[in-house]
């Protein structure tokens, strides 16, 4: 998986009025993250990202744009995006849209008081406290439940989902080792957004024995991959081993992360 690097982000070619014949020119995230659409109140993203934390705080409709989900939203219902497979597609192939997606990451550990720490190169590395926002903000991620611990199941979730797992799973270890007052149900939700597979969602109870059976079909297509990648590290030792031509065929159309923006 290729990393992207945050620090002094190459100027890049605007590719916002590209089209594909496998991707729909109606995709409203696709549209949405590459600065040309809005989300479903008719609001950019450019401009979302611009907010004070007091409208971060009380619109609740933000959220499910900027940080979509596989499944509909509990709250406004069919009027948000899902990401489908195109979507799901598109961010794994395409880095600006990836890069897109950490900023509003970004905007929100502000809002959360909250920053990413990179490291010497320039490359993410964790998640740290934000001397700029921390005594400003809600700080409402350590509350013993707030409406914000279900927009973080949320982002861990999108982040997952959408190609920034690193990123996803540092936010959950610092909320892990930083929430002290969360409740344990919030925590629960977190660990599950964090650990599940991809198409098992956080809200549903069920047994690992029967993972395999629930959520989307290219979400289950891509974790039986990795699986089966897995397996294959263990069995040869990871690095000695190499996909069959249709395997590698099958990645690079489904879910390789590329530089190439003409993919998308």
């Amino acid at each position: 998986m290729d990393r992207l690097r945050f620090k002094k982000p190459k100027d890049e070619k605007e590719t916002g009025n590209k089209t594909s014949g496998d991707l729909s020119i109606s995709s409203a995230l696709i549209k949405f993250y590459r600065g040309n659409g809005t989300d479903f109140q008719g609001r950019y993203l450019k401009d979302i990202m611009k907010w004070d934390m007091r409208k971060l705080e009380q619109d609740h409709a933000y959220i499910q744009t900027m940080f979509p989900l596989p499944e509909s939203s509990n709250i406004v219902g069919r009027s948000a995006p899902k990401i489908d497979y195109e979507v799901f597609k598109a961010f794994r192939k395409s880095p600006n849209l990836r890069r897109a997606l950490y900023n509003s990451f970004r905007r929100i550990l502000w809002f959360y008081g909250l920053r990413p720490k990179l490291n010497e190169e320039g490359y993410f590395e964790t998640v740290e406290k934000n001397p700029d926002s921390w005594h400003n903000s809600t700080r409402s991620w350590n509350a013993q439940f707030d409406h914000n611990h279900l927009r973080i199941t949320r982002i861990i979730r999108c982040l997952r989902v959408l190609g920034l797992e690193e990123e996803a799973q540092a936010f959950y270890e610092f909320l892990k080792e930083n929430a002290v007052r969360a409740s344990k149900t919030s925590q629960m939700y977190w660990t599950r957004a964090a650990k599940r597979p991809l198409n098992v969602k956080p809200d549903i109870d069920i047994d690992e024995e029967t993972y395999h059976i629930v959520g989307d079909v290219f979400l289950k297509a891509y974790e039986k991959r990795l699986k089966e990648a897995e397996e294959k590290d263990k069995e040869y030792g990871k690095g000695n081993w190499t996909k069959t031509e249709e395997e590698e065929a099958e990645d690079e159309e489904n879910w390789s992360q590329s530089e190439d923006e003409d993919l998308v």
